[in-house]
C-alpha cells in the first residue's frame, strides 16, 4: 500500500506540476509580425536580440533565431535579429581632391570607386569630376566613377638656358617639377654643386614644344 500511494501521488503531482516544453518553431525568413503571431499562439516570447542591416532583404525579417530546434517552457523567450534597410547615404564632394585623400574617405564610408584619367592642367590624380553628383542618395553597393586628371599641362615652349647660371636654371625646372641630367662639358668627371657653372647647351634645344609631364627630362651641358 505505501508503494501504491506513493506512485498515484507522484502521477497526480505530475499532472499538475509538470510543464510540458514546447518545440520552438523556425522563424527564419518570417516577418516579424509573423514570427510574433506564431509565438504567441505557443505561448511564448519574443525578444528582439539585434537589427542587421540587409541590402537585400526587406526590412523586419527574422535571419536568425535563440534557441532553434529546441524545446523550451511555456513563457520563455525566443531572441531574434531582424533585418533593417542601411541609412541613405548621400554622395560626398569628392571634386579637388586627391586621389589618396578620396580612398581614406570612401573606404569609411563603405562606397567603391572606378576611376578614369584624362587630360587636364590640374596636379596628376586630382578629382576634376564624378558621378553621381555631390549630395544625390547612393547604394553603397554601387560604384561611383571618378574622373582624375593625368597631370598633363598644356603645351610650352622651352626657353633658351645657354648662358644662364645652372643654379637658376635647376630653381627654375624644380618649379615646374622637370627633371635634368647635368652633362660636365670636355668629359669633366667630377660635378661639384658649389662652383658657379653656366649652361652650354641644352636638349631638346630651344623653342621645342615640350609637354609637361613626368616623361620630359631635360639635358644641360655645362661648364
Amino acid at each position: 500500500m505505501p508503494f501504491l500511494s506513493f506512485l498515484l501521488g507522484y502521477q497526480i503531482f505530475n499532472y499538475f506540476f509538470t510543464t510540458t516544453k514546447i518545440e520552438v518553431p523556425t522563424l527564419i525568413g518570417k516577418s516579424i509580425n509573423e514570427a510574433s503571431k506564431t509565438l504567441s499562439d505557443l505561448n511564448l516570447n519574443l525578444r528582439i536580440l539585434a537589427e542587421k542591416e540587409d541590402q537585400d532583404l526587406p526590412a523586419a525579417i527574422v535571419i536568425d533565431q535563440t534557441p532553434l530546434r529546441k524545446k523550451i517552457k511555456p513563457n520563455q523567450s525566443v531572441y531574434l535579429v531582424v533585418s533593417k534597410k542601411p541609412a541613405a547615404l548621400k554622395m560626398p564632394d569628392l571634386r579637388n581632391k586627391e586621389l589618396n585623400e578620396i580612398k581614406q574617405e570612401v573606404q569609411k564610408l563603405g562606397i567603391q570607386i572606378k576611376t578614369y584619367s584624362i587630360a587636364s592642367s590640374t596636379i596628376k590624380n586630382l578629382c576634376i569630376a564624378q558621378f553621381p553628383s555631390p549630395g544625390e542618395i547612393i547604394d553603397k553597393s554601387a560604384k561611383v566613377i571618378l574622373y582624375l586628371s593625368s597631370g598633363l599641362k598644356k603645351p610650352v615652349l622651352l626657353p633658351n638656358f645657354s648662358g644662364i647660371a645652372l643654379k637658376e636654371v635647376i630653381e627654375f625646372l624644380n618649379l615646374q617639377g622637370v627633371k635634368y641630367n647635368i652633362i660636365l662639358y670636355n668629359n669633366q668627371l667630377n660635378y661639384d654643386p658649389t662652383l658657379n657653372y653656366l649652361v652650354i647647351d641644352q636638349k631638346p634645344l630651344a623653342g621645342s614644344i615640350l609637354q609637361l609631364d613626368e616623361n620630359l627630362n631635360i639635358q644641360l651641358l655645362v661648364n
